[in-house]
């Protein structure tokens, strides 16, 4: 009767030994997924970024060229020292959108510096800048004294 255990004994190893086989081959199949994900996934990233990488190309150039346009139309009031404008960066683009919006002539200089570092006003501009303050302090002279006689005849 024991050589009845032999065929038994048999079938259960080659079972045994099976289905380590198949573990082993879906493990192995497994990490190839696993493998070929991640190359996927990497591939996506660097299309990803070299998309990101021509749009931003293209909006520092589309800004530069408004840039370059603005000093020729505004020549009279902007002046660019040194070599003249050096070009938009993405780096100077995110400052100046980071910039909060400015009221007054200077402020608004002080946020285009950050596009065009090199940007001053001209001397006709700054003399005309300060015969406007000049007419605004006059100005406000004016209504105080018109208080004052106002509040004199009343």
């Amino acid at each position: 009767m024991w050589w009845l255990l032999i065929p038994v004994i048999g079938t259960v190893v080659a079972a045994v030994v099976s289905s380590d086989s198949s573990e082993k081959e879906e493990a192995e199949r497994q990490a190839r997924a696993k493998s070929r994900e991640r190359a996927e996934a990497r591939a996506r990233k660097q299309a990803r970024d070299q998309l990101q990488a021509q749009r931003n190309q293209q909006l520092t150039q589309d800004i530069d060229a408004q840039m370059s346009e603005l000093m020729a139309s505004h020549k009279a009031d902007i002046i660019l020292s040194g070599k003249g404008h050096a070009g938009v960066t993405i780096e100077s683009l995110q400052a100046f959108i980071a910039s909060p919006p400015q009221a007054t002539a200077q402020g608004q200089l002080k946020a285009l510096r950050l596009l065009a570092p090199n940007t001053r006003f001209s001397p006709k501009w700054l003399e005309c800048e300060g015969q406007v303050k000049a007419l605004r302090t006059e100005i406000q002279g004016l209504k105080r004294l018109k208080r004052q006689l106002l509040d004199r005849s009343l």
